[in-house]
């Protein structure tokens, strides 16, 4: 009854962030009410195609004061995101909503036209993800028993599921690798899981470990 007669909760919400890059207050009150808004509104587990056009000031905004990293993976180049099937915003950047384990969205990772990536809000909360998982094989009733793709690089994550169309999984956090695999490998017990990672790393060597898994090192860009 509030949401159809009172006010738009959804409009207020678009109007807070629109807001809470210039507004202290404005960002206090989404952080605080974070949890409330999801109650009222919920959070469509399916990213929208499109940022809606009252939060792109405050979306710009964010993105650009965020520190933006080279890319780990050598060879990307214009028509890289093309390529992968990621389409671009206004501003040829690939947006990843990284949401928990209930499908609220806490952070956004974002990659442009030359690789470069940048994420913006909660990045460090624990168990954040992206799932490229168009044909839905995750949440099939019958468990997946081909690959498992993870990796906490986008474009890697990106390059096996385009190559692969196996399913993929952008993992928020390092640390997280090994306790989303062996989440996975519980719930998908035939699935073979792979970390792709472009770099050394120890926390992907124990997910692959702990599931019985391998490591691929994915370092230069190519389809």
């Amino acid at each position: 009854f509030l949401g159809r007669h009172l006010f738009n909760l959804r409009s207020w919400r678009d109007y807070l962030m629109a807001d809470a890059h210039k507004d202290a207050l404005a960002l206090a009150i989404i952080v605080t009410h974070r949890e409330f808004l999801h109650l009222l509104i919920g959070d469509d587990p399916a990213p929208r195609r499109a940022v809606p056009r009252s939060i792109r000031p405050a979306l710009d905004g964010w993105l650009a004061a965020a520190p933006w990293r080279h890319p780990a993976i050598a060879g990307i180049g214009r028509g890289a995101l093309a390529a992968l099937g990621l389409k671009g915003d206004s501003k040829g950047r690939a947006l990843f909503p990284l949401r928990d384990e209930n499908g609220h969205v806490w952070a956004i990772h974002a990659i442009d036209e030359s690789g470069r990536s940048c994420t913006i809000g909660e990045a460090t909360r624990p168990g954040l993800r992206y799932v490229l998982d168009p044909a839905g094989r995750l949440d099939a009733p019958d468990p997946h028993t081909g690959p498992i793709l993870l990796s906490t690089d986008a474009i890697a994550a990106s390059l096996a599921r385009t190559g692969t169309d196996q399913p993929a999984l952008l993992v928020g956090r390092e640390a997280d690798l090994p306790r989303i695999a062996t989440a996975l490998k519980n719930r998908h017990p035939q699935a073979a899981i792979e970390v792709l990672t472009p770099t050394a790393s120890p926390e992907a060597e124990a997910a692959a470990r702990a599931v019985g898994g391998r490591v691929v090192r994915c370092d230069h860009f190519q389809i």
